[in-house]
């Protein structure tokens, strides 16, 4: 065997963060569930496939991130945990909300969502993370899993 086959590579990752003046929805202080709606509805309300999102928040509420952890199709979304916290964790959020939308137009929690909401506060608690709530939104409106008495 020579040296060649021996050797393995390993994939070396640079991240990067930079800070920039951006408009909503960062910078926003979240104070109740519907400054959540109102943003979620604002970036993925109005979208044709499922796209599930994460707010990243700090010690004070404010949002200091958000990414876009999945897109599925019409009527589901196959949700990573490692996505959902992945940009939690370089941006050192304290809290996390996520939030998803139903392009049926329908905000009604399925089943589905109230175990995917299970997960994700499972994973939020080992990594010392604060899940807040989990909205659902439409084109026209939205629901939040506190505001409906889930606990967090």
């Amino acid at each position: 065997m020579n040296k060649h086959n021996q050797m393995q590579s390993v994939k070396n990752y640079e991240l990067k963060v930079k800070r920039v003046q951006l408009p909503e929805p960062y910078g926003q202080i979240v104070r109740v569930p519907g400054d959540v709606v109102r943003l979620a509805r604002m970036l993925i309300g109005d979208s044709a496939q499922e796209k599930f999102c994460v707010f990243h928040l700090d010690v004070k509420n404010k949002v200091i991130g958000f990414s876009e952890a999945a897109v599925g199709g019409i009527d589901s979304c196959p949700v990573d945990m490692r996505s959902v916290f992945r940009t939690a964790i370089v941006l050192g959020a304290s809290g996390i909300v996520i939030a998803h939308c139903h392009p049926s137009g329908d905000a009604a929690l399925s089943p589905d969502d109230v175990n995917l909401t299970q997960r994700v506060k499972e994973a939020a608690k080992l990594l010392g993370i604060i899940l807040l709530d989990h909205v659902v939104v439409t084109d026209v409106g939205g629901v939040s899993m506190q505001e409906l008495g889930h606990v967090f």
